[in-house]
């Protein structure tokens, strides 16, 4: 009997061994399934949050292409400006070189004038000089004859009184005077001209057959020309100069404001130039050419020429 009951006992410790150990297996599978739970649990979180920084990063990269893109377009729209720009600046360095050359040789011409009239001067200064000792010459004879004059006056009072009349010299019929262009055909021929200075100018020059004509103020600039461009300096200089010149006549012959002059050279050209006031500013009518061009003619250019700037 207690045979029995010790295999009895021993077959309850082998249960209740084998129970402990199936509560303790279930407890270690309990425990792996909860583990296994949360690292589901965990890698479920890790894909939502790389599915968010996925999208974040898409996100960006679209910005920074949009922005790219918009960097882009600016960017052409820049290269289109600048290659406009780089256009216009060769246009205008290509006009700005072609007026540097057209000033260029203005100034050479207009040197060239200078030295001319520097030249012109020097032998009027040399003829001005000249003159002055032919009127120093003049002075002298005067004075002889003021003398002789005195001296024949008093051997007139010395003589008797009654002298015998001498005969009247007979004088020859004066020639009618040569007969001038008519007033109204020259104005007739400045209608075309209207306002323009330099076509007044050009109609002097055309019909007086004169290869330069120019209106210059006191200073010798010009204020309108017409004709041969390389003269143009040399003339508006002319009034100038020969008023200085008449200024040196001061104390050696009575010679007030110079109103008209002409000036003839050895090759038959003559230079001819008036004097006139306009708007309260003195200006100079000056010409050149192979003859002296009519006084009428001039003086109608000089009116309308007041008449414009006035």
């Amino acid at each position: 009997m207690e045979q029995i009951f010790t295999v009895l006992l021993a077959i309850a410790a082998l249960a209740i061994g084998y129970y402990i150990g199936y509560l303790m297996q279930r407890k270690r599978v309990d425990e792996l399934d909860e583990a296994v739970s949360e690292a589901k649990d965990e890698l479920n979180f890790a894909q939502r949050q790389a599915k968010n920084d996925l999208a974040e990063e898409q996100d960006k990269a679209s910005q920074a292409e949009a922005k790219l893109q918009t960097r882009a377009a600016e960017w052409q729209k820049g290269r289109s400006k600048l290659t406009s720009d780089l256009q216009d600046l060769r246009s205008k360095m290509q006009t700005a070189e072609d007026v540097w050359v057209g000033s260029s040789e203005e100034i050479a011409a207009r040197e060239k004038s200078l030295q001319s009239a520097e030249k012109k001067m020097e032998g009027m200064e040399s003829e001005l000089a000249s003159a002055q000792q032919a009127v120093t010459a003049v002075q002298q004879q005067l004075q002889q004859a003021e003398d002789q004059n005195a001296s024949l006056t008093a051997q007139l009072k010395a003589a008797p009184a009654a002298a015998p009349a001498a005969a009247a010299p007979t004088s020859a019929p004066a020639s009618a005077p040569a007969e001038g262009p008519d007033p109204e055909a020259v104005a007739q021929m400045f209608e075309g001209a209207g306002d323009n200075l330099n076509e007044i100018l050009g109609v002097v020059a055309s019909d007086q057959e004169q290869q330069t004509v120019v209106v210059s103020d006191a200073n010798g600039i010009v204020v309108a020309a017409s004709g041969d461009k390389e003269h143009k300096d040399g003339m508006a200089a002319t009034t100038q100069l020969v008023e200085d010149l008449t200024r040196q006549l001061d104390g050696l012959v009575p010679f007030s404001k110079l109103t008209f002059y002409c000036l003839g050279d050895s090759d038959a050209k003559v230079i001819t130039g008036k004097s006139f006031d306009c708007a309260g500013e003195a200006l100079g009518l000056a010409t050149y050419g192979d003859k002296q061009p009519q006084d009428l003619v001039l003086e109608e250019a000089m009116k309308r020429v007041k008449g414009v700037l006035d």
